[in-house]
């Protein structure tokens, strides 16, 4: 990966002490059309307002009921409980993460429900920092930009108060360049995490990046810039072939 200081951010930077592990997970899509249609309709009702005919946007009003919302964050928990496994499994004491699902995954999502989606994201997390020894030894939080930066510490100290109860490592949430801080942890002899919030499967296909080339505003996110950031891009598909070595692979 590139640096991040003294005037070198555009500099590959020496190898790290220890390795960064690499874990890639996506969140709930309510952006495309296909898994807006399957997934808003399992938790959200529909606009009597919208139209066969019209956008994806504006078809679904508010959530169904309580019980949806709750299938819906016991979902998104059940993702970041995959995700800290397999650090744990890896011996990963420093995850630096960026948020899923908090950006086009909420285009198709109604307004008035956006706000809890967001919440369940970060509630999700900190309640199973609080539930089970992960064998982090802090958890790196990249919120996002400064709206979500407020709303991940309001998230924070609603659900472990103001000093952190029950909170097996201290959480610090943030809005700078989570790849610097990874690699920098990595390179002080932590075993750091960098969390990657894109599909896994297209990884494990080598379509790492995404849109890396001509992504662009709301399509240049975290995989885009992992990539054009980093040597990752030489194990896309088009340039090597090691993306059928399952070998390399680990899972928990």
């Amino acid at each position: 990966m590139v640096g991040g200081a003294e005037g070198v951010s555009n500099q590959l930077c020496g190898k790290t002490e220890r390795p960064l592990t690499f874990l890639t997970a996506a969140g709930i899509d309510f952006c495309t059309d296909l898994s807006t249609v399957v997934e808003g309709s399992k938790y959200f009702t529909v606009s009597a307002k919208w139209e066969a005919t019209q956008p994806l946007r504006g078809k679904f009003e508010d959530w169904k009921g309580p019980r949806e919302k709750t299938d819906f964050y016991e979902r998104v928990k059940n993702l970041y409980k995959c995700i800290f496994t397999a650090a744990e499994v890896q011996g990963v004491t420093h995850p630096c993460v960026l948020p899923m699902g908090l950006g086009v995954f909420l285009d198709n999502v109604p307004e008035k429900c956006r706000d809890e989606v967001k919440r369940c994201y970060f509630r999700a997390q900190v309640e199973l920092l609080q539930e089970k020894d992960w064998g982090f030894a802090v958890y790196v939080l990249n919120a996002g930009p400064p709206c979500l930066v407020s709303l991940a510490k309001k998230v924070v100290e609603e659900t472990a108060g103001t000093a952190g109860e029950g909170l097996r490592c201290p959480i610090v949430v943030h809005s700078r360049d989570v790849k610097f801080i990874a690699v920098s942890l990595a390179s002080m002899g932590y075993s750091a995490a960098y969390l990657n919030p894109s599909d896994a499967i297209a990884v494990l296909q080598g379509l790492i990046g995404y849109f890396w080339e001509v992504g662009k505003g709301s399509c240049y996110v975290g995989e885009e810039d992992f990539v054009a950031t980093s040597t990752a891009i030489l194990s896309r598909t088009n340039i090597s072939d090691l993306h059928t070595d399952s070998s390399r692979v680990l899972s928990a």
